[in-house]
């Protein structure tokens, strides 16, 4: 897949947050209010959304998918993150949705070593009140076997 096509495919995304306020869906390049306040009363300034599954933009098993994101998860954790589950959504019905992760106060500089930890192309990165972005990051495994497939 080119990078005009991948960058149209993480474009083409709902990212569904599901909080205990309720299920909120993002889109690059949107402003959502509801999610400001939200994460206004969450006291956080910034956030992202990374995945672990699918690295590289190389579709990899459910099994293996599940353990790259508990262990996302774990990282995260460690690193003392606060964070909601989400799920990308592509519009086109051409791949499964993907687990990833709303992690709140994390600089964007950090989300780009998780990113390249976890083999990811991209995340998406905003500043509370501000539209989320798509920011690409460094390393991917594009030199690995696989059906080519998005993995915020």
């Amino acid at each position: 897949m080119t990078s005009a096509a991948l960058d149209a495919a993480f474009r083409a995304t709902t990212y569904c947050v599901t909080t205990p306020q309720g299920l909120f869906g993002l889109r690059i390049g949107q402003a959502d209010p509801a999610f400001d306040n939200f994460l206004r009363g969450q006291k956080a300034d910034c956030w992202t959304i990374i995945s672990a599954v699918n690295p590289g933009a190389l579709l990899f098993s459910d099994e293996q998918n599940r353990l790259r994101q508990e262990h996302l998860r774990e990282r995260v954790s460690a690193l003392g993150y606060r964070f909601f589950a989400t799920l990308n959504r592509a519009d086109a019905a051409d791949w499964p949705p993907e687990a990833s992760l709303l992690v709140l106060q994390v600089p964007e500089a950090q989300a780009r070593v998780l990113a390249d930890e976890f083999s990811q192309l991209a995340v998406v990165c905003a500043d509370t009140g501000g539209a989320p972005r798509l920011v690409w990051c460094g390393k991917g495994t594009s030199g690995r076997a696989g059906t080519h497939r998005m993995g915020v």
